[in-house]
């Protein structure tokens, strides 16, 4: 429901928007390269469809502001025609990945069509006569499909027709246009029978009219628009055109049946007639409007046509035909052989009225404008029957609206007939059709219009379109009457408006609605359209509106896009204005608009906005407020109007006690239930709001337990009010008086009583707002009432330590609490803590005890001198993070171990302070930085991100680390930088270890951009060292080397695997092949072997295949790892055996490895590996005694 500012942020870069559009245009257009011989740039003959698509999305970023390319369109459309003129008959063939430079050309037009309206965009076509025939005939060729599978394409054909069109309104006879003499007749199969003597471009344009008139796409349109063009030229009046295709029409339709039918051919043929009647209703066709309506009311009446009566787009060519009869037909009136014309009236009018409450928007719409039309057009003639169609409109508003005192209730009406009716309304508006003395009920039903809201039975609104028509209705009704008649509008004859706005005027009350729907209304569109309205009203008239310039300037167009900003700042600064607009807003936010608001975001901000506003008055004014909420508590409402009202409490609470603090200990005067008034102060009558619980607020235990009563939105409302009362502490110096601590201490078991039934809910909104509420109350709770409290909570966590869950609520409230319990308490709190921080418990009881652990960590400073914390709860609490930072839990969610590792590196960074770094007791030690130094290289983006931001918080002399905030954690420089660090000489060994275990993890197993940035960062770091020497690569061999040892002997695979990867990877880059005789290859070769022995790890045993067959490059390892990969032909997992062949394949060239299916039976495989190891061997005994003859000379020579 919330817009973005997308619409201000495109205003301010439309400029450059045009201009890329200019870019894009001069690509399609013109060649880069090729040039006349005159030096004239050439047009291209084929487009990039890239270039293409860059410049049709460049347009369509202007459909929602679609006048900003008005400044351009005089000179982008005609160098898009001209170019298409040029082109027009060139080459078609295909080639892939382009198109042709006319589909292209058409490709944009359309899309400008379809942004900015295609009858401004064919306002620039050229109107050449001399055209016509030429882009008939490329129309004609394009139609027919080509051997070379060049057919035009649909945007082609549709531009070729709205331009053949154009044409039309050539004031030549085409028999003077056309290049032959008349042609044959028009086919009969489309049942026409057309005059003798036509020229034969019209029969041309007839033909292919009738052939897209039937297709389904924008062509049926424009193929309509163009043969009413045709029929009404003078020349083909003449000849009797036009009444021949009206007949045509009619005989189709009366012979026409369900069974048979095309819908599209009808819709065409009715959009033909539509068109028709529209143009010929300057007069000179008055003789065509019997045989139309006649057809009209055929396909209304006739039961064999019911087909057609339910498609929306035909409905809504008849109104429009009925329209263009009926004001036809009134000029008409005169002849003799006209049909009556008042009698066609009557039954247009109640056929629209009908249609008003139409299901499809369109049809309504339609409407709308018809009745708009015709009531205009009756004011001039029949006024007193205008204003009767007015008078039926406002009447009909009134059906159904039933009054509940002052309070309106639209909840029987029909929300499309009202949309309809009020649409129309606004049309007549418009065109200011209705007298002025009926504007006290047009206004009447233009302020119901706009706070009209029905929900639909799966909950979704179905009024946003009535009160988008009643900003409409506004807009016009300013714009059209003038102030005088306005202001003398008695106000107080308009039911609905509101008792306080009875003495106000017209432009007021309607500013006042209108300010209230731009703050308020859930639609962003609605909101944008009062406040337009809001503009047109001040602007118009002038000095009648409070405020009115500042008014305009503060409920911005802009301003009010996003929903939370205009319902919080906007409505605020709004409010501040004027008493008026504080009133108009507090009932709007009061109302469905704010607190019973469908959506839940919307009842917090409507709760804040509401809170905010009674910021503005009194101590007294907000009291009332509060009273407000509460007797609507008492009501029967639901659950989500419960909800917001709640949290409206809450936040009223929180600023009563700010107005509270103002008045300090003076007493006040504030009205009873009786006539009298009593004198309290503040603090003490606000300390009665605890009552609320057990009597406004009568929470049952179904209400947080029972799915179907939505039991967050109740336990998230409770939390919240429980947080504010706690939060009213009675300043010092303020005493009251002893009965109150009675009810205080009823309504704080109640509110104790609930919060604990909230403690079992696990939804993430929940569990965020569970440690304020859960402090505050403990906090604000007497003592004793205090630890009876806390210790419940206890005993609840502990009774579900054996099932492997907690109540995740009771450990963040645990957690929350420690500020304020004794030593003895907060050990026990933490040892609960640390022993769900442990794999046996699962994965979200983990995350939710890590996160509980960090609030016990921000406020432990006061157990700092007791001996116990050092020596008992810090290592309990070290051993806890180390689990987490370490937790690697995979499951069928994935990597859920995540979770607990970003919670435990949270925790990490609340465990030690950065005001206080060396604090004896500080659970942040050289292994939890290990750990953290760890993850801020892991394989994870989110990880590491929280993992390089601790460190960042952390760092200093003690625990000095890479700069991890001064590169996006994915990026080349990140992983350059740590391993710069990690190489640098002086470098701790334990931390140089920890940053290349977390950066092997990245490098083998994080994402694409990560394995690919972080493997260029270790290729030109190893490049820059020396091959022997301190820091040199051997010694980065040497101590690789020492970690894989480590990994084989000690770590699970999850460790040993990245590394393997690491090594298979640096040998395909050549990199370790350069330390040649200076490194122990022997020992990284049975390190390799012992890796994967007897293991059934496919991943790590693929990977130990990838190290052999770079170890193969190595001259002293390549004879046993040729030997090794030889003997992995016969390995049980087949995946393994062709693994092997490949790599076997890629060392040796042998090309007799690659017939055979290594997939086979080890059995089939035996005999080849058998002979395949005897010719190794005969190869090696070979190469053996050509080193020797090398070594010692010819055979038989003496050694000696």
């Amino acid at each position: 429901m919330d817009a973005g500012d997308t619409d201000a942020l495109f205003l301010r870069a439309f400029p450059a928007l045009l201009a890329d559009l200019r870019e894009h245009l001069e690509k399609i257009l013109w060649s880069q390269q090729a040039r006349d011989r005159d030096g004239t740039r050439r047009h291209q003959s084929r487009v990039d469809a890239r270039d293409l698509s860059r410049m049709t999305a460049s347009i369509e970023r202007f459909q929602e502001e679609p006048q900003l390319l008005d400044t351009t369109l005089r000179d982008v459309v005609p160098e898009l025609v001209s170019a298409f003129l040029v082109v027009l008959n060139k080459n078609r063939k295909q080639k892939p990945g382009f198109v042709s430079s006319a589909a292209a050309i058409s490709r944009v037009l359309y899309v400008l069509c379809k942004a900015r309206g295609e009858r401004v965009i064919v306002g620039f076509f050229n109107n050449e006569p001399r055209w016509l025939e030429p882009l008939l005939s490329a129309f004609e060729e394009g139609t027919n499909p080509r051997p070379d599978g060049g057919e035009m394409p649909w945007e082609e054909r549709y531009i070729l027709l709205l331009w053949l069109s154009h044409l039309m309104l050539a004031p030549f006879d085409l028999s003077s246009i056309s290049s032959q003499d008349p042609s044959l007749p028009l086919p009969s199969s489309h049942g026409l029978h057309l005059p003798a003597g036509l020229p034969q471009v019209s029969l041309r344009a007839v033909t292919q009219c009738m052939k897209y008139m039937q297709t389904a796409t924008k062509e049926r349109d424009a193929a309509a628009k163009l043969l009413a063009r045709l029929a009404l030229r003078p020349d083909m009046r003449k000849l009797g055109v036009p009444n021949a295709l009206v007949q045509w029409a009619a005989t189709y339709f009366a012979i026409l049946s369900g069974g048979l039918s095309n819908i599209h051919q009808s819709l065409g043929i009715l959009c033909f007639l539509s068109k028709l009647a529209k143009s010929a209703s300057k007069g000179e066709n008055d003789t065509l409007i019997p045989s139309i309506y006649k057809t009209c009311q055929s396909i209304i009446g006739d039961s064999r046509l019911e087909f057609l009566r339910s498609s929306a787009v035909a409905r809504s060519s008849l109104i429009k035909t009925f329209r263009s009869i009926v004001l036809l037909s009134r000029r008409a009136a005169m002849a003799e052989d006209a049909p009556d014309a008042t009698t066609i009236m009557e039954e247009v009018i109640q056929h629209l009225l009908e249609a008003l409450a139409d299901s499809d928007t369109p049809v309504r719409n339609a409407a709308s404008k018809a009745l708009g039309a015709i009531t205009l057009h009756l004011g001039t003639e029949d006024a007193q029957m205008a204003t009767e169609v007015i008078q039926a409109i406002l009447d009909t508003l009134s059906e159904d609206v039933l009054w509940e005192g002052p309070k309106r209730n639209l909840a029987a009406v029909d929300p499309l007939r009202w949309h309809g009716l009020t649409l129309t309304l606004a049309q007549l508006l418009h065109k200011r059709a209705p007298k002025p003395e009926q504007i006290p009920d047009i206004v009447n039903a233009l302020i119901l219009a706009l706070t009209f809201e029905q929900r639909s039975s799966t909950g979704s609104s179905v009024g946003s379109n009535v009160r988008d028509a009643a900003n409409y209705g506004i807009w016009a009704l300013s714009r059209r009457y003038t102030s005088a008649e306005l202001l003398v509008v008695d106000t107080s004859t308009i039911r609905a408006t509101n008792p306080a706005q009875k003495l106000l005027s017209i432009p007021q009350v309607l500013a006042i609605e209108l300010v209230a729907a731009a703050c308020c209304d859930p639609v962003g569109n609605i909101r944008r359209g009062s406040s337009g309205a809001l503009q047109e009203l001040i602007g118009r008239h002038p000095d009648t509106v409070a405020e009115g310039i500042t008014l305009v300037q503060t409920v911005d167009f802009q301003g009010v896009g996003l929903r939370s900003r205009a319902m919080t700042d906007v409505s605020l600064a709004a409010a501040k204005l004027d008493s008026m607009y504080w009133d108009g807003l507090a009932s709007a936010l009061l109302g469905w608009r704010g607190i019973a608001a469908a959506e839940t975001s919307s009842r917090i901000s409507a709760s804040k906005a509401f809170a905010s506003l009674g910021s503005l008055r009194s101590f007294l004014t907000m009291h009332a407020m509060v009273s407000d909420l509460l007797l609507s508590l008492k009501e029967k409402n639901s659950i989500e109007e419960r909800h917001g009202l709640m949290l409206a409490l809450a936040e009223c609470i929180i600023e009563c006690k700010k107005l509270a603090a103002m008045c300090g200990d003076k007493h006040i005067s504030i009205p009873s239930g009786s006539s009298e008034e009593c004198l309290v102060v503040p603090f003490q009558f606000m300390y009665g709001y605890w009552n609320v619980f057990g009597q406004e607020v009568d929470i049952s235990p179904n209400d947080l337990l029972w799915s179907t009563r939505k039991p967050e939105l109740t336990a998230a409302a409770i939390m919240s009010l429980v947080s504010a009362l706690s939060k009213v502490e009675m300043p010092d110096g303020i005493q009251f008086k002893a009965p109150a601590l009675n009810e205080i201490s009823t309504g704080m078991q109640r509110a104790w009583g609930d919060l604990d039934l909230c403690l079992p809910r696990q939804e993430k909104e929940i569990l965020q707002a569970i440690p304020e509420a859960a402090y505050r109350f403990i906090e604000f709770v007497p003592r004793q009432f205090r630890q009876n409290c806390v210790q419940h909570w206890i005993n609840l966590v502990q009774a579900d330590a054996g099932s492997g869950r907690s109540p995740y609520g009771g450990l963040l409230a645990l957690g929350a609490v420690t500020p304020v319990v004794t030593f003895d308490v907060f050990e026990t709190i933490v040892k609960e803590l640390c022993i769900r921080c442990y794999p046996t418990y699962e994965i979200d009881s983990r995350v939710v005890a890590l996160q509980s652990l960090s609030l016990v960590l921000r406020h432990s400073d006061r157990y700092a001198d007791i001996e116990s914390m050092q020596q008992e709860v810090v290592p309990t609490i070290r051993r806890a993070l180390l689990t987490g930072l370490d937790d690697y839990t995979v499951n069928e969610r994935g990597d859920v171990g995540s979770l607990v590792r970003l919670a435990a590196i949270e925790t990490a960074s609340s465990s030690k302070s950065k005001e206080n770094p060396h604090e004896k007791w500080a659970v942040y030690n050289r292994t939890i930085h290990q750990a953290i130094a760890r993850l801020a290289l892991e394989k994870l983006d989110k990880v590491r991100i929280a993992a390089s931001r601790c460190l960042a918080d952390k760092s200093n002399n003690e625990y000095k680390v890479f700069d991890t905030l001064q590169h996006v954690v994915s990026s080349y420089e990140y992983f350059r930088s740590a391993l710069a660090f990690a190489f640098e000489y002086g470098t701790v060994y334990w931390l140089k270890e920890v940053i290349l275990e977390g950066y092997y993890s990245a490098a083998a197993m994080g994402t694409e951009t990560t394995v690919q940035a972080s493997r260029k960062a270790l290729v030109d770091a190893l490049e820059e060292l020396a091959v022997d020497g301190r820091g040199s690569l051997v010694d980065f061999g040497q101590s690789f080397v020492g970690h894989l040892d480590e990994c084989v002997r000690f770590h699970p695979d999850r460790k040993l695997v990245p590394v393997l990867e690491v090594l298979a990877f640096l040998l395909d880059m050549q990199i370790l092949q350069k330390m040649g005789k200076a490194f122990s290859w022997r020992n990284l070769h049975s390190l390799v072997q012992k890796s994967h022995y007897k293991s059934s790890n496919l991943q790590k045993i693929a990977t130990a295949i990838d190290v052999y067959r770079g170890l193969a490059d190595v001259p002293s390892e390549r004879a046993a790892a040729i030997k090794k990969l030889q003997t992995m032909l016969l390995h049980q997992y087949p995946k393994i055996r062709v693994a092997a062949a490949e790599a076997l394949f890629m060392v040796t060239e042998n090309e007799q490895l690659k017939p055979i299916d290594w997939s086979a039976p080890t059995k089939d495989l035996k005999v080849v590996v058998g002979q395949m190891e005897n010719r190794g061997a005969a190869l090696r005994r070979k190469a053996l005694r050509g080193v020797e003859e090398l070594r010692y000379g010819t055979p038989g020579k003496s050694r000696s």
